[in-house]
């Protein structure tokens, strides 16, 4: 089993991919304390963030330590979609100080090692924030759609292959 993962790096930052189940409070209230930064305060986007799809998800996060306290810096989340029936990448997310230093690119990259691993998926897809197409394509992804408007911000459809 790959659960729990474990990687370090020179940065020292810890990246995990565990099941919902497996998360601790902690663990879990750093995750959605990331996404509430980045998605509501950041991005002022109004959407119920917070889905049953978190249930059914691996999520992959980043963590480090700054004041003493173990903080999560990077997250994503993996999952089956049943309506679309493929593997999706979801709720990806950077604070805004660890940006531009690698960590979100090590985090797709865990998400898609994840999918094969345990969806034996030989593909992924997700939906991109436009201003992101150039980070998702650096790791692989591919423009797949058209743009469409979701929680009221342009989207598009990336998907990566094995």
């Amino acid at each position: 089993s790959p659960f729990p993962y474990v990687k370090r790096n020179k940065m020292n930052v810890q990246i995990q991919a565990l099941h919902f189940n497996d998360l601790t409070a902690r663990q879990l209230f750093q995750i959605l304390k990331l996404r509430q930064d980045v998605f509501f305060v950041e991005e002022k986007i109004i959407y119920p963030d917070l889905d049953d799809t978190d249930e059914d998800s691996i999520h992959v996060f980043a963590t480090t330590e700054k004041d003493g306290k173990i903080i999560t810096v990077s997250y994503a989340r993996v999952y089956f979609d049943p309506l679309e029936q493929h593997v999706k990448v979801g709720r990806v997310a950077t604070a805004a100080a660890y940006r531009g230093q690698g960590i979100g690119g090590k985090v797709m990259r865990r998400c898609c090692e994840v999918a094969q691993e345990c969806y034996n998926a030989s593909e992924v897809w997700l939906d991109a924030q436009l201003h992101a197409i150039d980070f998702y394509k650096a790791l692989d992804f591919q423009v797949v759609s058209d743009v469409f408007m979701e929680a009221g911000i342009e989207h598009i459809r990336m998907r990566w292959r094995k």
